[in-house]
């Protein structure tokens, strides 16, 4: 493993934390699976509409 590797699992693993102190773990899997799922094309889109 890469030093930059790890430095992405670090960033990565914090930035999950994060976001879980605001939804639920259920609720962020749900929505990682939803994200995996989408275009290039749709998430342009999410971005400029917001």
């Amino acid at each position: 493993m890469s030093v930059f590797d790890k430095n992405y699992q670090a960033r990565k693993d914090e930035t999950i934390a994060k976001i879980v102190k605001h939804q639920s773990i259920e609720e962020f899997r749900k929505y990682w699976e939803e994200g995996k799922n989408l275009t290039l094309e749709e998430v342009c889109q999410l971005v400029i509409n917001g």
